[in-house]
């Protein structure tokens, strides 16, 4: 009987941990990280082939760090015009370190800027967060064309194999 006790009030406390138990959540990065142009407004469906765009990269740490490393890649064809694509130095909790640099579009295909924020592993822990910005409107890809459906006599569906 008294194991029959301990498998009853162990299922019960399983099953009622099971119903309040809240969904796990993956932890946040203490960095954050942003690409916007400078001129107020301007999408990415607004930038034209081989138009030069300047760009601010900001990034906030909310700790405090003694090493962070910012590094943008220019990719699709993007071209660098002026500024820097790295930077390398300390952080104050809820500092901003930014970095503003001037791209050319490519003129053909779509580009994009790619940047990353990171911090050195230390006891084990490592930081990071990465934002992008296209270069240029969402390419459509063609619709695919509906197959031709061929009916017999009676109008039925036919099926052809090739």
């Amino acid at each position: 009987m008294t194991v029959f006790r301990f498998l009853l009030i162990m299922t019960l406390c399983g099953y009622a941990a099971t119903c309040t138990a809240a969904p796990s959540r993956k932890p946040l990065s203490p960095l954050r990280i942003t690409i916007v142009p400078t001129q107020a407004g301007l999408s990415s469906s607004q930038i034209k082939p081989g138009d030069v765009v300047e760009f601010t990269v900001t990034t906030v740490s909310s700790i405090d760090v003694q090493e962070l490393s910012i590094n943008i890649e220019l990719l699709g064809g993007a071209k660098l015009i002026s500024g820097e694509t790295s930077w390398v130095g300390p952080a104050a909790r809820n500092e901003a370190k930014s970095i503003t640099l001037s791209v050319q579009a490519p003129e053909k295909g779509r580009g994009r800027v790619k940047a990353r924020v990171s911090t050195p592993p230390s006891g084990g822990a490592r930081f990071s967060a990465v934002s992008q910005f296209d270069l240029g409107p969402e390419v459509k890809s063609k619709p695919e064309q509906e197959p031709v459906i061929k009916k017999d006599r009676r109008g039925r569906s036919i099926i052809e194999y090739r």
